[in-house]
C-alpha cells in the first residue's frame, strides 16, 4: 500500500534555533553585541525572508529584538573562508547552494555551501576609549566647527560651536567634550532670518581665552597624520558625520589639505578610495566595496549618524564565504545557547545572515506577511515526479501531506495549488497542523479541496502545555483554545478531523493537572470521552521523543511512567469499546497478523515510502526521523541494506549494551527479547544516545504497552496463545517475517478448538467477536469473564437453539422474533453450560 508523501515546512515546535555563547550580533549603529548580552528592544542589522511585493531581491532592512531565549544544546562548529561559528543543529542560515539561495538549518549543511558573509565582527567599543573620542571631536569640528576670537560690543571674546540639524551628533559633541576636559557646551536651536531655515549648535563663549576653550581649538586643528589608530578611527567618523555623504560613502571637502586628510585616515585603516572631480570644483573622496565595506566602516569608525551608514540594498551582492568543514562539539554538559527573536525573523549573527525561529509566530497566534523560502513551483514538481516513481515502483501513489512543523505558515496561494493538484489526481487532499491559525479561507479550500485535517493536540487546557505558543502560559492557553475552536468547527461545518496526541509528562505522567485536584490521565481520559461524543474516535497516541535540553528532562515520559501509563490506559480504552491504532496493532501482532506502522517495522529510513518528504528547496528527503542516524557515522556492506544491518546489529548486542538480546523480562541471555517481532527495537529516530545501532530509549515504555495488551488478551481469553508465550521457540527474524505476512507459525487459538480441548469452550465464539467480549469489572468467581445472564429469562430457557458453530455466539437470543426459539437442535439443561453468555 503507498504511503503519503509529506510536504513538510517549518521544525517540531522542540527544536532549537540557537547559537553559542559569545556570537556577536551586529547592531544598526555599527557596534555588535555577543547574543547573551543582547536586549529586548535593540535594533539590529537584518534582511528580508521573502522579496518585498514588487521588489524581485530580498533587501537588507532593519529589525527590533521582541524576545530572548536561552537553553542548554549541543554544539555543531562550523568553519568557513570567513571565520567559523558555532550553532545548534537545527539553527538556520541564508546559503548559496548551487545558483540559488536557500534557507538550510545547519543539520543539512555540506561542505562546499556558501554563507553570505557581510563583514568580520569587531570586538572591541572603539567609542569608550579616550583616543577615539578627540579624534571624532577634531574631525567634527573640522568639519562642522568653527571657533576664534572677535570682538564685539562688550570687548574680545573667544567662542568654539558645533552646528548640525542632527541632535544625536550635538549629544555627542556635548558628551565627549565634557568626558575629554570637563567642559559643559549649551546648546542653541535658532532660525535663519535669510533662508528660514532651523539649525542648532552647541558653543562654548568665553569673555577671556582660558584653558578648556584654547584645548578644544586646539584638538579642532589637529590633523589626524601621525596620530594613533583610535585618533584615526575617532578623526574619520566625526569627519564623516558633518561632511559625509550616504551615496557612495564619501566626504566632499573644496580644500585640497582636508581631501589629502581624509585619503589618508581611509587607506590607512585599508579601504580602497578614489578621488573624482565634482562639477563645483570640490573634490569628493569616496570608498569602494559596497555594502561590506559600509559595514565594516560603521563598526570600526562607529559614526553618530547611523542612517548614512544604514545597510541597505539587496542581499544577493552579499559576498560569499565557503564552508570548509562541519564537526559536532564534544562536551561533557551541553553548553549554554542562546537566539533572539526579532520582528523580521532575522539577523546577522558572526558576520553572517541567520535565521530565527520563525515558529514563534505560530505559537503567539499570529499570522506571517512572509512566509519562510522556499520555490512552490519546484515543489510541485518534486510532488508531480514522487508521484510518478510511487506508480512505477510501489503500485500506485498516495496523496502529498501538507505537514510541518505548522504548514499553515505557507503562503495561501501556495497551499490551495497544493490541494488542488492532489484533488486533481485523488479526489482528496490532507493536511496535519496544529490549527492554530485556521480562518474562514483555509475552511473554504477544506471544503473545495475534499481536504482530511488533522490535529495536534495533546488535550484541553493544561494537558497542552508541552506545545508552547509565545512565552508565557497564557499564550499557550490561548493556542490551546483555539485548536479547540477549529477542532469543533471542522466537526460543524467540514467533518470531524484526524487527531495525533503526544504523550508526554503534561497528559500522562504521575500527578495531578496543576491547579486541579485531578489525575494526568483521569483528565485525559475525559479529553478523550469528550472527543468521542463529537464524532471524533482513535486519534493517535505517539509517545512525545524531544531532542533538545531541558525541554526533554522536562515533558518527556521515562521508560517507567510510559509503561505506567499503558498498564492503566489500555485495559479502560478497551472497555469504552475504543481501538487507539497503538494497541489495535499491538493485539494484532500478538495474534500473529502483523499490520504495524513503519516504527514497528524493518524499515530503511534511507529509502522507506512511508515518510518520503519533499524539502523547502524541493529536494525529496529521507524519513525525518533519520536525523538520529545522521549523527553517528555508518557505513553498510554492499549486500546489506541499512534496515539489515540495523536490526541484525540489535538481535546481537545484549539488552545491556543497547541491543535486544536478553530481553526487558531478563530471559535467557542468548535469546532476542520476546517482543521482538511486534517491536523490532523501534524506530532509530528515538536510538539511545541518538546512535541509530541501538534500540529505542523507551524500550521499557513500549514493553508495558505489550504486556498490556496481552494481559487483557489472556484474561479475556483464558485459552488464547499470544506471541510472547511461544517466541522463545522460534528464530526471531524468522517469526518476525511471518506475521509481516500473516503468516504465523503457531495457531493462537489452539486451545479454544474441539479437536485440542477435552471439552468444547462455550465461550469460543466470543474470540470471534470482540463486541461481546466481557470487561476486566465482572464478578468474582466467572473465570470466563462474559456477561452473565438471568437463569430465570425465558430467553434462555431450556429450549432448542442449534449447533453452536452454527450460529456463533447466544448473545444473539434475545434478539430474535421469536426469543424462545433459536433453532431446532436440543443443547440440554442450562445449568451444564452455564456461561454460555445469554
Amino acid at each position: 500500500m503507498p504511503q503519503s508523501t509529506k510536504l513538510t515546512r517549518a521544525c517540531n515546535l522542540s527544536c532549537s534555533h540557537c547559537l553559542a555563547k559569545g556570537t556577536l550580533m551586529l547592531l544598526t549603529d555599527g557596534s555588535w553585541k555577543p547574543i547573551e548580552s543582547v536586549e529586548v528592544g535593540d535594533r539590529l542589522v537584518s534582511w528580508e525572508l521573502d522579496a518585498v511585493e514588487g521588489k524581485k531581491y530580498r533587501r537588507y532592512v532593519d529589525t527590533e529584538v521582541i524576545r530572548l531565549i536561552r537553553k542548554r544544546e549541543r554544539l555543531i562548529r562550523i568553519t568557513t573562508t570567513a571565520g567559523e561559528v558555532k550553532s545548534t543543529p537545527d539553527h538556520e542560515w541564508l546559503v548559496k547552494r548551487q545558483d540559488r539561495h536557500c534557507v538550510v538549518r545547519t543539520r543539512d549543511l555540506r561542505v562546499g555551501d556558501a554563507f553570505l558573509h557581510l563583514c568580520d565582527p569587531v570586538k572591541e567599543d572603539i567609542t569608550q576609549d579616550s583616543d577615539y573620542r578627540a579624534g571624532w571631536l577634531s574631525g567634527v569640528s573640522f568639519g562642522d566647527g568653527s571657533w576664534g576670537d572677535y570682538v564685539c560690543k562688550r570687548g574680545p571674546v573667544s567662542t568654539f560651536k558645533v552646528y548640525s540639524k542632527d541632535q544625536e551628533l550635538l549629544d555627542r559633541v556635548e558628551l565627549y567634550a565634557k568626558s575629554l576636559f570637563g567642559v559643559e557646551l549649551s546648546r542653541v536651536h535658532h532660525k535663519r532670518k535669510d533662508t528660514g531655515a532651523e539649525l542648532s549648535y552647541s558653543h562654548l563663549t568665553r569673555v577671556h581665552r582660558n584653558d578648556d576653550l584654547t584645548a578644544l581649538m586646539d584638538l579642532a586643528e589637529t590633523p589626524p597624520m601621525g596620530r594613533s589608530t583610535p585618533f584615526i578611527k575617532g578623526w574619520l567618523a566625526g569627519m564623516f558625520d558633518a561632511e559625509g555623504t550616504r551615496n557612495g560613502l564619501g566626504i566632499c571637502q573644496k580644500e585640497q589639505e582636508a581631501i589629502d586628510e581624509v585619503r589618508y585616515c581611509w587607506e590607512k585603516l585599508g579601504f580602497d578610495v578614489r578621488i573624482a572631480q565634482k562639477a563645483d570644483d570640490s573634490w569628493w573622496v569616496y570608498m569602494r566595496g559596497g555594502r561590506p565595506e559600509v559595514a565594516r566602516f560603521a563598526s570600526l569608525c562607529r559614526p553618530a549618524l547611523t542612517r548614512k551608514v544604514a545597510i541597505t540594498g539587496a542581499v544577493s551582492k552579499t559576498p560569499r564565504a565557503q564552508i570548509t568543514a562541519i564537526e559536532p562539539m564534544g562536551h561533557k554538559r551541553d553548553p549554554e545557547v542562546y537566539d533572539v527573536e526579532t520582528t523580521s525573523k532575522t539577523f546577522v549573527a558572526g558576520g553572517f545572515l541567520s535565521v530565527d525561529c520563525y515558529q514563534n509566530t505560530a505559537r503567539d497566534l499570529g499570522n506571517v506577511k512572509k512566509a519562510h523560502d522556499y520555490d512552490i513551483h519546484a515543489a510541485i514538481r518534486a510532488i508531480n515526479a514522487q508521484w510518478d516513481w510511487e506508480e512505477e515502483n510501489r503500485g500506485g501513489a498516495a496523496v502529498a501531506t501538507a505537514h510541518g512543523g505548522e504548514p499553515l505558515l505557507i503562503k495561501k496561494a501556495d497551499l490551495e495549488e497544493i490541494f488542488r493538484i492532489n484533488h486533481e489526481r485523488f479526489g482528496k487532499a490532507a493536511i496535519q497542523t496544529n490549527g492554530v491559525l485556521v480562518d474562514d479561507d483555509h475552511m473554504a479550500m477544506f471544503k473545495r479541496y475534499n481536504v482530511n485535517v488533522g490535529l495536534s493536540i495533546d488535550g484541553w487546557g493544561r494537558l497542552n502545555d508541552v506545545r508552547k505558543m509565545g512565552n508565557t502560559l497564557r499564550t499557550t492557553l490561548e493556542g490551546t483554545a483555539a485548536t479547540l475552536r477549529t477542532l469543533l468547527r471542522l466537526c460543524r461545518e467540514h467533518r470531524p478531523p484526524g487527531l495525533i496526541i503526544c504523550l508526554t509528562k503534561a497528559n500522562a505522567g504521575p500527578g495531578l493537572v496543576p491547579g486541579q485536584n485531578r489525575r494526568k490521565i483521569d483528565e485525559l481520559k475525559r479529553f478523550i470521552d469528550w472527543l468521542a461524543d463529537h464524532g471524533i474516535r482513535n486519534p493517535r497516541l505517539n509517545p512525545a521523543h524531544i531532542d533538545t535540553e531541558p525541554e526533554r528532562s522536562d515533558w518527556e515520559l521515562s521508560e517507567t511512567d510510559m509503561a505506567a501509563f499503558w498498564a492503566e490506559f489500555v485495559p479502560w480504552s478497551l472497555s469504552r469499546g475504543y481501538q487507539f491504532p497503538a494497541i489495535a496493532e499491538t493485539m494484532d501482532g500478538l495474534l500473529g497478523c502483523g499490520q504495524f506502522t513503519c516504527v514497528r517495522t524493518q524499515c530503511d529510513p534511507l529509502h522507506t515510502a512511508a515518510e518520503r518528504t519533499i524539502q523547502e528547496d524541493s529536494a525529496i528527503g529521507v524519513c525525518e526521523h533519520l536525523y538520529a542516524a545522521g549523527g553517528i557515522p555508518y557505513q553498510v556492506a554492499e549486500d546489506k541494506k541499512f534496515s539489515e544491518a540495523r536490526y541484525e546489529i540489535l538481535r546481537g548486542v545484549s539488552h545491556e549494551h543497547g541491543g535486544c538480546l536478553g530481553g526487558v523480562d531478563g530471559r535467557d541471555g542468548d535469546q532476542v527479547c520476546r517482543w521482538w517481532a511486534v517491536c523490532t527495537g523501534h524506530c532509530n529516530g528515538h536510538a539511545i544516545d541518538g546512535d541509530w545501532r541501538n534500540r529505542t530509549r523507551f524500550c521499557r515504555g513500549w514493553a508495558g504497552l505489550y504486556q498490556a495488551v496481552a494481559d487483557h488478551l489472556h484474561r479475556t481469553i483464558p485459552n488464547l496463545t499470544t506471541l510472547d508465550q511461544v517466541a522463545h521457540r522460534f528464530d526471531a527474524n524468522g517469526l518476525y517475517h511471518s506475521i509481516q505476512q500473516n503468516e504465523p507459525p503457531w495457531d493462537p487459538f489452539r486451545w479454544l478448538r474441539k479437536a485440542n480441548t477435552y471439552r468444547p469452550s462455550a465461550w469460543r465464539g466470543e474470540a470471534k467477536n470482540s463486541e461481546f467480549v466481557r470487561t476486566e469489572d465482572a464478578p468474582v468467581g466467572n473465570p470466563c469473564q462474559l456477561k452473565l445472564v438471568d437463569p430465570n429469562d425465558p430467553a434462555h430457557a431450556n429450549v432448542a437453539h442449534g449447533n453452536y458453530d452454527d450460529h456463533g455466539d447466544h448473545a444473539d437470543a434475545a434478539h430474535q422474533k421469536n426469543p424462545l426459539e433459536h433453532a431446532n437442535v436440543p443443547h440440554g439443561n442450562y445449568d451444564d453450560h452455564g456461561d454460555s453468555n445469554g
